[in-house]
This record gives structure tokens, C-alpha cells and sequence, in this order.
């Protein structure tokens, strides 16, 4: 094939795998707010500033979730309750409780009011301990001071031989104080330091947090993309090795998406803009538009010798895992997002409207 032609396979091929990421990233949508993705890992986020999700690994590597359901235990559970409720009391507190939609925990916390809350709910533990905040110091304290119950359960516990030493070091490693008092102990190292600086630098502090957040929540949509697209390259046989054959060998479908997506490309100013394409209609392929679809040159066979064309040009070896690896290479590409395939789009069209350049200037 000429140069003009490979760009062209190219193009449509780009212009496919757009298609189906706008209606894979609809269905991706669909599945994050019905699931309150977003939330839900906010919030296990916050859990981890916290420290709340500590004592779940030590309960997870030892017998203490036997030994806090026996009656000697029950006391040490009274107070590591008390050190791990934190993220159930910020979400409970007012100022957080105003964010929700319905019954959906919030989605988004701004820095000033997570930082906010943490400081009003650390003064108020300080109130219930019986110190007077004088300083930022107060604030770790009146929180520490209500894992006292738990440490004295702990060191009888510990007495009495009823935990083994290596057991009481692990729990003693959460009574020493959660994530949050030693991260107010590192923030007002300053014996100077005002509660007002304090909030400030708690901000930056979760600021830096959610990044780590934000990661998470994309590798979560990334995992789910990959499934959604995967079903989908099935249910339609968006096969890439299919596709990228019937370009290569039907130069009137080649043309067709090829005219089609420089109409999108110079058309849309983003995939916000190309929500008018019909999405499902050109995926039901009606027209047979598209190179997908369950038909019989699409699928994988054996021709056995035969000439005829009953089977898909590239797989009539009869391998049937290259079939598969043309589906996965869909769902993998899926994955990449319709942004991302939009830019490509773009950059493609303004090249074959510029037109390549001629074999002999390009080496000279």
C-alpha cells in the first residue's frame, strides 16, 4: 500500500477505537456513580490519614480479633474503638455532613474543610479529656489521652500473659497514637506553633494525600475501563487485527471512515463536543459501516485448503488466539480513554490534509 493509504488504515482505526471509548466511557460513568466509586475512595483515602486502617491489618496477621471478642479483651476493644472511630466522626461531623447528596457520602472535601474538622474534632476530644487548649500541642494530647484505657487494658493483658509479647507490641504500635496525633505532633514541632498554623499545614498535608487519592481512583477507572471494553470488544467483535485487515483491503470503507472522522476531527473541539455522534447507531453497524460485528468473514476459521472467503482474511490459518489477542488489543486500547484517542484523531487529519511528503523530497 501507498504511504496515504497506511495513514488512512490508520485513521480509521483511531477513529473506531473513539467510537467505542465514548461508549465505553458512558458506561464507565454509569458504573462509577452507581457504585459511588469516588466516594468510596475518598474516604478509604481519608482512612489511611487517619491511621484507622492499621488495626484491620494487625486484626488480619494475628489472633487479636479473637482475643478483643473474649471477655478479657473487652476493655482493650472499648478503647481502640475510640482510636479508630476518627474517620466515622469526621464524616458524622456537621461541616461534612452538609456535603452529602441524599444518602451518598461526599465525593470531594476541599482541604480548608477537612482541615477544619480535624481541628475541631481533636479540640473537642481535648475538651472531653479535661485540657484546656492552650496550644497546638493540646490538640495530640486530648486525643492521645483517650487511648489511656485501652494502654492500662493492654499492660494487664500483657501482665497476666495473655497476649503474647509479640501481639501487645503490634497493638501498642496502634495505642501509640494514630496517623493524625503523630502527624499534629510533626506539624506543631514548633512550640510556638498557633492552632490557626496548624489547620494551614494540615491542608497542605491533605492536599498531598489526595494526589495519592487521585491515583487510586484512576487505576480503579482504569481497571473497570479494561473490563467494560473487553465486553464490549466481544459483544461487537471489535476485533483490532479484523479491523485493520478490512481497511487494508476495502478501499471504499477505508474512504468512508476516513471522511467520517475528518468531519469529527475538524468538527469538535473535544470529545465533550462529539457527543452528538450517535455512538449506539454506528455501533449497531446496520450499514456495516464498521469493520466489527459477528460476521462470518469477521470470525476466526479454517479454510482447510478451500479457497472460498468464508472466514476472516488474516485468521484463515485457523489460529483462533490470534482472534483472541486482536479482541484483548481492543480492550487494552479502550483502556487509553476518548480523549486521548481524540488528540490522536486530530493529529492524523491534519497530516493527511497537509498531505505527506513526496518519497523524494522526504530523502533528500
Amino acid at each position: 500500500m501507498t504511504g496515504m493509504a497506511i495513514l488512512d488504515v490508520v485513521i480509521g482505526l483511531v477513529f473506531i477505537y473513539l467510537l467505542l471509548s465514548l461508549f465505553c466511557t458512558i458506561v464507565n460513568e454509569w458504573i462509577a456513580q452507581w457504585t459511588s466509586l469516588r466516594a468510596r475512595t475518598l474516604k478509604r483515602g481519608i482512612a489511611e490519614l487517619f491511621g484507622d486502617r492499621r488495626w484491620s491489618q494487625i486484626v488480619a496477621a494475628t489472633d487479636a480479633k479473637a482475643l478483643l471478642e473474649s471477655d478479657t479483651g473487652k476493655a482493650l476493644k472499648v478503647g481502640l474503638d475510640n482510636v479508630r472511630s476518627l474517620t466515622e466522626e469526621f464524616y458524622k461531623h456537621p461541616l461534612i455532613e452538609s456535603l452529602r447528596k441524599g444518602a451518598s457520602e461526599p465525593s470531594y472535601i476541599s482541604s480548608g474543610t477537612f482541615a477544619r474538622t480535624v481541628i475541631d474534632i481533636l479540640r473537642s476530644r481535648a475538651g472531653a479529656a479535661g485540657i484546656d487548649l492552650a496550644g497546638a500541642d493540646d490538640l495530640a494530647a486530648g486525643f492521645s489521652a483517650l487511648t489511656k484505657q485501652a494502654e492500662d487494658a493492654l499492660a494487664a493483658l500483657e501482665t497476666n500473659k495473655a497476649i503474647s509479647p509479640e501481639l501487645a507490641k503490634k497493638i501498642r504500635d496502634v495505642l501509640d497514637g494514630t496517623s493524625i496525633t503523630r502527624v499534629i505532633e510533626t506539624l506543631a514541632v514548633d512550640t510556638a506553633a498557633t492552632v490557626d498554623e496548624v489547620q494551614k499545614r494540615l491542608a497542605i498535608w491533605f492536599d498531598e494525600g489526595m494526589e495519592r487519592v487521585s491515583g487510586w481512583y484512576k487505576r480503579y477507572l482504569q481497571y473497570i475501563g479494561f473490563a467494560i471494553g473487553l465486553v464490549v470488544a466481544v459483544v461487537f467483535n471489535a476485533n483490532t487485527i479484523n479491523m485493520a485487515t478490512a481497511l487494508a483491503h476495502e478501499p471504499a470503507l477505508r474512504a468512508a471512515l476516513v471522511q467520517s472522522a475528518t468531519a469529527v476531527a475538524q468538527s469538535c473541539k473535544s470529545t465533550d463536543d462529539c457527543k452528538a455522534i450517535d455512538v449506539v447507531k454506528s455501533l449497531q453497524n446496520k450499514d456495516r459501516a464498521l469493520p466489527i460485528g459477528w460476521y462470518v468473514e469477521y470470525l476466526p476459521c479454517s479454510n482447510n485448503g478451500k479457497n472460498d472467503k468464508s472466514c476472516a482474511v488474516d485468521l484463515a490459518t485457523g489460529a483462533p488466539w490470534l482472534w483472541l489477542l486482536g479482541l484483548l488489543v481492543t480492550a487494552l486500547a479502550m483502556t487509553l480513554g476518548a480523549p486521548f484517542w481524540f488528540d490522536i484523531l486530530k493529529k492524523l487529519v491534519n497530516i493527511r490534509t497537509s498531505g505527506l511528503v513526496p518519497e523524494g523530497k522526504r530523502n533528500r
